[in-house]
């Protein structure tokens, strides 16, 4: 959940008005029920928060372990990986997809590649030019 300062009248309304597990919670309280208490408190929040746009986007797993995105990797690459993926779960050929997104990436290394190759030699010019002076 992302907790959203703007949402928080509307997210505690929505709890308020989700009267059915409310009562089953209140009476798991008094039944001192802790598995069902902690369950319906569980399902009242995740109902709130799904309500008023407060649930959170699952985290990349490059992200969740530290480690840096590739600098050529993008929208675009993201795109064709989910297309992929969306493909290959729903036993749909992907073949020319895949040949697509390798193409694509390809590109885009190279153009990087030769972007800091052109910042190096600006560089070197830089350099030379100082040294001339």
């Amino acid at each position: 959940m992302v907790w959203r300062s703007e949402h928080k009248a509307a997210f505690v309304t929505h709890m308020l008005e989700n009267e059915t597990v409310l009562q089953s919670f209140r009476d798991s309280v008094r039944n001192q029920e802790h598995q069902s208490c902690y369950l319906l408190f569980l399902d009242l929040i995740t109902h709130a928060a799904d309500a008023t746009g407060m649930t959170a986007r699952q985290m990349l797993r490059r992200m969740q372990l530290g480690l840096p995105m590739a600098p050529w990797y993008d929208a675009t690459c993201r795109d064709y990986k989910g297309r992929i993926r969306w493909k290959r779960q729903h036993n749909q050929p992907f073949a020319e997809l895949q040949q697509q997104y390798t193409t694509y990436c390809r590109l885009r290394k190279k153009q990087l590649k030769k972007r800091r190759q052109m910042r190096w030699l600006d560089s070197l010019t830089i350099a030379a030019q100082r040294c001339t002076n």
